[in-house]
């Protein structure tokens, strides 16, 4: 039986830092393709220089050891069609080492942002509809830390979900209109331990919905988040044994590297 381990809350402050302009970039499919092939690539030259094999025995080793309860928070921003929106977020489950965290995540959209949607374009009949997109839905997730220093730390997530979107169609007569989306989502996400409790994050992934091709641009986007990153577990061990203790810990994490 999992006992109660490192349990972490993950709190994303939203920074859309012109993200108007950069991120819209990444909505077409060419640009996914890219992002596979570089991965690729990557993991060609990992296998030459047998650093994939470290890798593999790393993940292999971790996923023996007996897993620990862990749940966080896991807000971030996205675009809808170019335009931000906010995504709460969720996960509960396991952690194996610390390196492997396995579970579900449950993401919701809030605040979206209005946006007006061409239709019929290029056509006699174009026209603007106003439109305001959200979705729920809930996934698989693993994350992978593939490389944990004493300060630095980088992972790969993946998650593959099923949900609802809702598309609120606002012309003359309000609308609706309701589908199943499948979103798989992949990238990759950064922190540094000022100590090992606290620090700050930062990700960028990439979420493409698999299904509902016509609303291509509704639901997959670039999403992005950077924010502080507290490990309630790991303070909660200093707490118990004491000022001293903590104090101690803190003095000798307060380095670079």
């Amino acid at each position: 039986m999992a006992k109660l381990g490192n349990l972490k809350l993950y709190i994303s402050v939203l920074i859309p830092i012109f993200a108007h302009k950069l991120f819209p970039l990444f909505l077409k499919t060419r640009f996914f393709i890219i992002i596979i092939i570089i991965v690729c690539t990557l993991s060609h030259t990992f296998a030459q220089n047998h650093e994939f094999l470290k890798l593999k025995d790393t993940f292999l080793s971790a996923m023996k050891q007996r897993p620990s309860l862990t749940a966080y928070l896991d807000g971030r921003s996205t675009l809808v069609n170019g335009f931000k929106a906010n995504v709460f977020g969720a996960f509960v489950g396991y952690s194996y080492a610390r390196r492997v965290d396995l579970g579900l995540a449950y993401y919701k959209t809030a605040f979206s942002t209005p946006y007006d949607a061409v239709i019929n374009k290029g056509t006699p009949i174009e026209r603007t509809e106003a439109r305001v997109v959200n979705f729920d839905y809930l996934a698989a997730k693993i994350e992978y830390t593939f490389y944990k220093t004493k300060h630095w730390e980088f992972a790969v997530p993946l998650s593959i979900g099923l949900g609802n979107g809702h598309i609120l169609k606002m012309s003359k007569d309000t609308l609706t209109t309701n589908l199943i989306i499948a979103p798989i989502e992949t990238g990759i996400t950064g922190i540094y331990l000022f100590y090992d409790w606290i620090g700050i994050s930062a990700g960028l992934t990439y979420r493409l919905n698999l299904t509902r091709w016509d609303y291509f641009n509704e639901f997959t986007a670039m999403n992005y988040t950077g924010g502080i990153s507290i490990r309630f577990g790991t303070l909660w061990k200093h707490v118990k044994k004491g000022p001293m203790h903590w104090y101690r810990g803190c003095r000798n994490s307060c380095c670079l590297f």
